[in-house]
C-alpha cells in the first residue's frame, strides 16, 4: 500500500514538473505578445509616453494615438479597457502602466454618463473580458497586475498550471494570437458602417446612463482619480465622445462637465452636433467607425482647451 501511494506522488509530481514547464514554456512565448486585443500590459510597458488615454471602449476605440502625437507632438498610448465603464478600472489600468513606464505628464479620460464608479477595493463585479486576461491568472509567473486582481480568479486558476488557460479556452490563442486593430493602429480602430435600420432609442438606453442617479458616487470616485493623477504629477483632462443622436439627451450629456467643473477638472465636450446625426458616422449607437473618428480629431485639434494645455 506504501508502495502505491509512492508511486501515485511520484507520478502527479512528475506530471505537474512537466506542467509547470509547459506553462513556463507558454508564458515565455506570448511574454510579449497580444494574444486576444486586450492583454496590452507589456506592450504599452517601457513606452514613456507623454499622454496616456483611459477609459473604457469608448476611450479603446475612439482615441488615436497617432493624432495626439501629429497634432500635439505628445507621445501617446491607449490603455482604455473594453468593456469597463468603471472608474475603478481606469485607475487600475494607469497603476499598472506606471509599474514598467515613467510618469506621463498628461492622461485623457473618456468620461461620459456611461461611466460608473465601480470600486477600489472590492474585486469582481464586471467580469467582461475575463476570458482575456486569464494568460496573466498564473501568479507565480506574473506580476499582480491591479487590472487582473479585479477578476478575482481563484485559487486553481492561480496556482495551477494550465488550469486558467484551459478554462478560459486561451490555450490555442497563445499559439496562434488573435490578431487585433489594437496591435496595428494602438486603437481598437473600427472601418465598419453602421447597418442597424432601426436606430436605439434613448428609452433603451436610459438604463445605461447612471450618471444622474450615482452623480455624488461618479464625482467622488473621479475625484480620487484625478488627486491620484496630480500626487504623481500627472495632468488629468475628461473628454465626451459622440455618441449617435437616436441616444442623445441633453440633460444627461451635460452632467460629465457639471462634475468636471466643480473637480476643477479640463473637459472638453467633443460630442458635436455636426457628428452625432449622422449614421454614418458610427458603427453602433455609441462607438464611432474611423469617419467620426477623423471627424472628431478635426475638431479636437482646435480646442483651446487642448491647445493650451499641451503648449503650457
Amino acid at each position: 500500500m506504501k508502495k502505491f501511494i509512492l508511486r501515485i506522488v511520484v507520478y502527479f509530481s512528475i506530471a505537474f514538473f512537466f506542467i509547470s514547464l509547459f506553462q513556463i514554456f507558454i508564458s515565455l512565448k506570448i511574454e510579449n505578445e497580444i494574444i486576444t486585443g486586450h492583454d496590452n500590459f507589456k506592450t504599452t510597458s517601457n513606452v514613456n509616453s507623454e499622454l496616456v488615454l483611459l477609459g473604457s471602449s469608448r476611450c479603446f476605440s475612439h482615441f488615436d494615438p497617432a493624432f495626439f502625437q501629429t497634432n500635439f507632438n505628445l507621445k501617446s498610448t491607449n490603455i482604455g479597457v473594453d468593456g469597463h465603464s468603471q472608474i475603478s478600472m481606469a485607475y487600475f489600468r494607469l497603476v499598472d502602466y506606471l509599474k514598467h513606464n515613467n510618469n506621463p505628464k498628461f492622461a485623457i479620460l473618456n468620461f461620459d454618463p456611461f461611466m460608473t464608479p465601480g470600486s477600489f477595493t472590492k474585486n469582481g463585479g464586471n467580469l467582461v473580458h475575463k476570458d482575456a486576461f486569464a494568460r496573466y491568472a498564473f501568479l507565480p509567473l506574473n506580476e499582480k497586475w491591479k487590472t487582473v486582481e479585479h477578476f478575482d480568479y481563484n485559487i486553481l486558476e492561480k496556482y495551477l498550471p494550465l488550469y486558467s488557460l484551459f478554462k478560459y479556452n486561451q490555450l490555442e490563442y497563445s499559439f496562434f494570437p488573435n490578431n487585433s486593430n489594437y496591435e496595428k493602429y494602438g486603437f481598437n480602430r473600427n472601418d465598419l458602417e453602421w447597418k442597424n435600420e432601426k436606430p436605439d432609442t434613448l428609452v433603451n438606453f436610459k438604463s445605461k446612463y447612471s450618471i444622474n442617479r450615482h452623480k455624488n458616487e461618479i464625482k467622488k470616485a473621479l475625484k480620487f482619480l484625478y488627486e491620484f493623477c496630480d500626487s504623481n504629477g500627472i495632468k488629468l483632462i475628461c473628454i465626451q465622445s459622440p455618441v449617435h443622436e437616436s441616444i442623445y439627451y441633453e440633460n444627461i450629456f451635460e452632467t460629465p462637465q457639471q462634475i468636471c467643473s466643480d473637480l476643477n477638472i479640463p473637459y472638453i465636450d467633443a460630442n458635436y452636433k455636426s457628428i452625432r446625426k449622422d449614421s454614418n458616422n458610427f458603427y453602433n449607437s455609441n462607438h464611432m467607425n474611423i469617419n467620426g473618428i477623423h471627424l472628431m480629431n478635426e475638431k479636437l485639434k482646435k480646442e483651446k482647451v487642448l491647445i493650451q494645455l499641451f503648449t503650457e
